[in-house]
């Protein structure tokens, strides 16, 4: 017979025989009796007393302060009102300095009164952090132009208005001079042409203001906080996206594993779309050790007759912009055809690239900055068709300069973003949704593209940058449309929109929309500078 087998059946035999005493010894406690603490002696005794009760009681008794079972504020609250002389020696609790302490009261109060941070912590737990991102850009945004603003309100709207008398070509007001920017406000402190810009000195409550120094140095201090500003935002952003983030594989599978959830999430939905995201993560983080998988030819080929493709349209868009500005609709009462054509074109463009990249084969990430950088470069470019047609062409315009021609032209685009992009979306994207809700599926589920969306307010910054110089009133125009737009997307989010199946890296994604939306300003900015030098 087999050892191990005979043990067991001896062992067996054992159990069988003897008690339950003999059958299993008793050992000596070998470990010291341990005294209970006072939080082990409350809990058997099943007594319920208050707070204070509590803590006298374990004063007297000398408990450890980590061992009185009672919240840690009320805790630092007895301890205050006994002065912690009650434990033989007196307590020394960790100690702060002052500075520390007025900067951490300054960012408390802060984040508490700082415009819509409940909202976004809302939009974020609800809709996930890739939508939470545009609107932050959308706050970043309006933070700037709304400091723009108030350089231009006080330093030189203020004082120009005040110190002159405002003089008009036309009497007559009219409704539609509000949308087009002609006609009555066309002599007013809108434009760079105006009568108030035109005196040398202005005696309001600013005695003996200079005018055109004022307006050009106001206008370069607000260039000059767009590009600080932005160019803060981009290095923060790459240094969160890039630098910080720049680990051992190792440290990334524990940082997705361990810290990639996010506690502001408030409904199943969204929960199910985190944990899409971080499956996304991982896998990525599987490919990243994986051998590069070349693209064929064929793929490359077809890429790169599509970007050729846009690339075209692209030019054919520039051409029918310069066609429009160069003929009668630029001279009459039609001005509007080119503000509207324009605001069509940004709002469709990038649903048609959606299309046309499909054919590419890209994944979700290179898709978005494809069309990112697609639809940045077509605003780029009929902008610059738009600024350099102006400062080219001096005889297109007899009765008023070239200067307020093209804030006219900034002012009718900045108008037209809201009327067209904004409110226009908004109609279409409740329709849409009502349709789907109906049983009409064909069209699919409405989803936040926070891509088009992101790239509309670049497009209104880019507008904004290119024009303030010849309408220094832009920045005021563009932080109350920016305002607006803020309550017109969360009621689009509510209304029309479930959680974004579409999950991605919104620092990586939100750094690109920052170096874009910087690198409009040095254009903006030089062409500035070669109007005063030239």
């Amino acid at each position: 017979m087999d050892p191990i087998e005979m043990r067991r059946r001896s062992f067996q035999s054992s159990i069988q025989a003897g008690p339950v005493s003999q059958r299993v010894p008793i050992l000596r406690n070998t470990r010291p009796i341990q005294t209970p603490t006072f939080k082990q002696i409350s809990r058997r005794a099943g007594v319920f007393k208050s707070a204070e009760e509590t803590f006298k009681e374990a004063l007297k008794k000398k408990e450890p302060l980590p061992n009185i079972p009672i919240n840690l504020r009320d805790k630092k609250r007895f301890l205050q009102q006994n002065d912690g002389t009650n434990f033989g020696e007196k307590i020394v609790l960790p100690s702060v300095s002052s500075w520390h302490k007025i900067v951490t009261f300054l960012t408390d109060t802060l984040a508490m009164v700082e415009p819509w941070s409940i909202a976004l912590k809302h939009i974020e737990g609800t809709y996930g952090s890739g939508v939470g991102s545009y609107f932050r850009l959308l706050r970043t945004l309006l933070y700037i132009n709304t400091f723009v603003a108030l350089i231009s309100f006080v330093f030189l709207i203020l004082p120009v208005a005040i110190g002159n008398q405002i003089s008009n070509s036309e009497p007559n007001f009219k409704f539609l001079d509000l949308f087009l920017g002609n006609g009555y406000l066309q002599d007013t402190i809108l434009f760079y042409g105006a009568g108030v810009y035109t005196q040398p000195r202005a005696n309001g409550y600013w005695k003996d203001f200079s005018v055109p120094k004022g307006y050009i140095y106001t206008t370069l201090a607000g260039y000059l906080v767009y590009l600080l500003i932005t160019l803060a935002n981009v290095v923060t952003a790459y240094k969160k996206s890039f630098i910080d983030s720049a680990e051992s594989v190792g440290k990334k599978y524990g940082t997705a594993v361990f810290t990639a959830w996010e506690m502001t999430i408030e409904d199943k939905s969204s929960a199910q779309q985190l944990k899409d995201k971080i499956c996304m993560d991982l896998k990525k983080l599987l490919k990243q050790r994986r051998a590069v998988v070349k693209m064929s030819n064929g793929i490359v080929l077809l890429r790169f007759l599509i970007t050729s493709l846009v690339l075209g349209a692209i030019g054919g868009i520039c051409y029918g912009i310069y066609q429009i500005l160069d003929s009668e609709f630029s001279k009459s009462n039609k001005v509007y055809v080119m503000p509207l054509a324009l605001s069509g074109i940004v709002l469709l463009m990038p649903w048609l690239l959606m299309f046309v990249n499909k054919l590419g084969k890209y994944s979700s990430r290179h898709d978005l900055y494809v069309r990112l950088i697609e639809t940045c470069l077509l605003v780029l470019s009929v902008l610059m068709v738009i600024r350099i047609y102006w400062w080219l062409n001096t005889e297109a315009s007899i009765d008023v300069c070239r200067e307020t021609r093209l804030g006219q032209d900034m002012y009718r685009l900045i108008i037209f973003y809201f009327l067209v992009i904004v409110l226009l979306s908004f109609a279409m994207e409740t329709m849409w949704s009502m349709l789907y809700r109906c049983g009409i599926t064909f069209l699919g589920s409405p989803d936040f593209d926070i891509s088009r969306n992101t790239t509309n307010l670049i497009y209104c910054q880019m507008v904004t940058c290119i024009g303030y110089y010849n309408s220094p009133m832009l920045p005021i125009l563009t932080t109350v449309i920016f305002f607006l737009t803020f309550y017109i997307q969360r009621i689009s989010l509510g209304l029309n929109y479930h959680s974004s199946k579409k999950t991605w890296t919104t620092s990586t994604t939100r750094t690109l929309y920052l170096i874009i939306t910087f690198f409009c300003h040095p254009f903006s900015l030089l062409f500035v500078c070669h109007h005063n030098y030239s």
